[in-house]
């Protein structure tokens, strides 16, 4: 639709210019420009009426639980990283395992540190209620 429109557009200014290049010199050249001011002012109305009447589609702006596990898994791997780094602590990786509640929601259940320090200093360090650290001495 709005590429029809400019196309319109454009044929209907290449054909007034055209007309108003042929407006002879003389008693009528301003009648005629006024003619063809008046015919522009109708094409551009026109166009105004055509987009006032588009309908543009519904966008749904209703917000959308976060459930992406792995997104979740990784988020929190990157968080619980830097907490690690913070305290100073050395360690070769983190895996984080998450479960999905009732209500759609997703909860850290287990994080498994591969490290050499103790797990106290891990615990300390990145210790929940609402999880469990397991720490694997390498």
């Amino acid at each position: 639709m709005f590429s029809s429109f400019i196309s319109a557009f454009c044929i209907g200014c290449v054909v007034l210019g055209v007309l108003s290049v042929l407006i002879p010199d003389g008693k009528l050249s301003k009648t005629v420009s006024y003619a063809f001011s008046l015919s522009f002012l109708c094409v551009i109305l026109s166009a105004a009426v055509v987009f006032g009447k588009m309908s543009m589609p519904d966008i749904d702006t209703q917000s959308r639980d976060f459930n992406n596990e792995r997104l979740s898994a990784a988020s929190a791997q990157m968080v619980f990283s830097e907490a690690l780094a913070r305290e100073n602590i050395n360690f070769s990786k983190i895996r984080v395992f998450t479960d999905k509640s009732e209500t759609g929601g997703i909860n850290i259940s287990k994080v498994f540190v591969y490290t050499a320090e103790s797990p106290e200093k891990i615990r300390s360090a990145i210790s929940s209620d609402s999880y469990e650290v397991v720490v694997i001495n390498e």
